[in-house]
């Protein structure tokens, strides 16, 4: 278990780069990470989300300073993959294509960082919608069964593309229950990352 931070909220990325005038140049993940490691965190979480805002936030050099940065100051990274515009489980075709492209792009990027492991969200903005809907249980039953193909096809493909090693993908537990999610845990021997904040704030039903 690893205790750490996740300092790229949106709101301070955008704090970031609106201190004097609109600048995205000013931001990448080094001198986050610089200011985390200060503040004595030793593990930091590095949303890619943010390198769609800021295509140079995680260029080849930032990396290059990062693994530095890993290997003399004891630092440790996990990745947080996409999940803006991001549905694993859409029944667009095209939108799931798209989904399975950024993350497996996303894994490309960060992959010589060598995170402990990949944090992925399993189903989207649209699943946990579904989810919401007061339907039959039996109605209930077929839109879950559907939304867990996809997500599962999604999953092999991007195992299959990104040539990760499962264990190191950890599936998040979110608004969507966590109950109807794990049966694709199972199946492609992924982990678990456990968000206690989603726990509390009544997200994924009950977990044992």
């Amino acid at each position: 278990m690893r205790f750490g931070i996740q300092p790229l909220m949106f709101n301070e990325v955008i704090r970031f780069i609106l201190k004097e005038r609109l600048d995205i140049s000013k931001f990448n993940f080094l001198e986050i990470c610089e200011r985390v490691l200060k503040e004595g965190f030793k593990h930091v979480e590095l949303s890619l989300d943010t390198v769609y805002i800021v295509p140079t936030s995680l260029d080849k050099e930032i990396i290059r300073k990062l693994i530095e940065l890993k290997d003399t100051q004891g630092i440790s990274y996990s990745v947080h993959l996409p999940i803006w515009s991001i549905e694993l489980a859409s029944p667009n075709k095209h939108i799931r294509r798209a989904s399975v492209e950024s993350i497996v792009e996303s894994i490309n990027i960060s992959n010589p960082l060598e995170p402990e492991c990949y944090v992925l969200h399993l189903t989207g903005a649209l699943a946990a919608e579904f989810s919401r809907l007061n339907l039959p249980p039996a109605a209930r039953g077929i839109i879950s069964n559907y939304i867990l193909l996809r997500a599962s096809e999604c999953m092999e493909e991007i195992i299959s593309k990104s040539e990760v090693s499962p264990q190191l993908l950890a599936v998040e537990n979110i608004e969507f229950p966590f109950e109807q999610i794990y049966p694709v845990i199972v199946q492609y021997d992924l982990s678990i990352c456990f968000d206690v904040g989603h726990l509390l704030a009544g997200y994924s039903n009950s977990i044992s």
